[in-house]
């Protein structure tokens, strides 16, 4: 199994650039390269594997991440989500390859706050219509034809 690795920049929320090797389907020769429910980068020499959840999954990790607390103005109770926590256990979940020993708390912090950037664009990103390209050519078609 060879690779095709690209080097490609990232920008990160402050607008710095780090460089790092994709190896995402698309960039990878391997069997993974149809499948987009599977995302693979390298940096510092160790290679991540993400896997996309299933949404029950994904439910439950923010069901894990959300406790209860009462308004002290109105005393309604207010469910939140704790973002930090559910964001690890996001990537706790997904991670199938990469993850040191010792967990997380091992992953240096520009690593960690990059993989959960790639996380919340595999969670939140459109699906790609895969019959989009068949309905542009049978427009261009049609167009060239003079059927508008």
């Amino acid at each position: 199994m060879t690779a095709t690795r690209e080097k490609t920049k990232d920008t990160d929320d402050l607008g710095e650039t780090n460089g790092h090797e994709d190896l995402s389907p698309g960039k990878d020769t391997s069997e993974m390269d149809n499948d987009p429910s599977v995302r693979r980068v390298k940096f510092r020499g160790v290679l991540y594997e993400l896997q996309e959840l299933e949404i029950g999954q994904y439910d439950e990790i923010e069901k894990k991440a959300t406790h209860t607390e009462q308004d002290p103005e109105t005393g309604q109770k207010l469910e939140i989500v704790d973002q930090k926590m559910q964001q690890r256990l996001l990537l706790k979940e997904m991670l199938k390859q990469g993850m040191p020993e010792g967990g997380i708390n091992k992953i240096p912090p520009r690593i960690l706050f990059t993989l959960n950037g790639i996380v919340n664009s595999m969670l939140f990103t459109p699906e790609p219509d895969e019959l989009e390209a068949e309905r542009k050519k049978k427009a261009d078609e049609d167009t060239s034809k003079g059927n508008v």
